[in-house]
């Protein structure tokens, strides 16, 4: 029964995330490390947080397939403005492409963008392979951004 009981006093959190040996504690848009403290400072780090999400695209298909368009559903609350989101794709490939919140359209809360072509391809070449890794993130905690779904369209290749 040794440790099966935890309180906070001075930070009253609103969520907690434990990760192995450690607990974080999360108030409004910051997270605090439990049990660092020196005096009244807490150590480790009292961060904002960001809306970010890392994922992937059909992780276990076989085929060779060109990424064409992504859709999401979702809401911006303080504003539907996307200006301050990045978005980030690439394939095993090596290939890489960026995308700025400015080129997302809104249609009634389902947000739609075309996948750029790769950087580095002197004909802008598609996105292509078997796998794309996702990375959506802001650079602003001004606002709240919920997330329902994403949705990508793509298509075999045939070459």
């Amino acid at each position: 029964m040794l440790q099966s009981f935890q309180s906070v006093y001075d930070i009253q959190p609103e969520h907690s995330v434990q990760f192995a040996d450690r607990l974080y504690l999360t108030k409004g848009k910051h997270v605090h490390e439990w049990n660092q403290r020196n005096g009244d400072k807490i150590i480790g780090f009292d961060l904002p947080l960001f809306p970010y999400l890392k994922y992937i695209v059909n992780k276990n298909e076989v085929y060779t397939k060109v990424f064409d368009n992504q859709e999401f559903a979702g809401r911006v609350y303080g504003g539907d403005n996307l200006d301050m989101i990045d978005l980030t794709f690439k394939t095993p490939l090596k290939q890489e492409s960026h995308l700025n919140g400015r080129k997302i359209t809104n249609r009634e809360y389902n947000f739609r963008y075309a996948i750029p072509r790769h950087d580095d391809s002197p004909y802008g070449d598609r996105m292509r392979g078997k796998t794309m890794q996702c990375e959506l993130k802001s650079s602003s905690n001004d606002y709240d951004f919920s997330l329902q779904w994403i949705k990508t369209k793509f298509r075999i290749s045939w070459s």
